[in-house]
C-alpha cells in the first residue's frame, strides 16, 4: 500500500515537474517582452515633446486669420496702387 501511494506521489511530482518548466518558459517570454517596452522615461520624453508640438500648432494662425491677412495685404496693394 505504501508503495502505491508513493508511486502516485512520483506520477504527481512530474506532472507539477512538467507545469513548472512550462511556467518558466511563459515568464522568460513574459521577461523578453518586458524589456522591449518603452521605460518611464522615455514616456515622459514623448509628453514633453507632444506638449511641445502642441503648443507649436496652437499658436499657428487659423484659416480665417490667413485669409484676413490676405485679404488686408490685397487692399492695401489696392489702395497703393490706386493712389499713385
Amino acid at each position: 500500500m505504501l508503495s502505491e501511494r508513493v508511486e502516485r506521489l512520483e506520477k504527481r511530482m512530474e506532472r507539477v515537474e512538467d507545469r513548472l518548466s512550462s511556467i518558466e518558459v511563459l515568464l522568460a517570454e513574459i521577461k523578453g517582452q518586458l524589456s522591449q517596452m518603452p521605460k518611464s522615461a522615455d514616456l515622459v520624453t514623448v509628453r514633453t515633446d507632444i506638449a511641445r508640438v502642441d503648443g507649436r500648432i496652437s499658436s499657428l494662425p487659423t484659416m480665417f486669420q490667413v485669409m484676413g491677412m490676405f485679404l488686408a495685404t490685397g487692399l492695401t496693394l489696392l489702395f497703393a496702387t490706386l493712389r499713385r
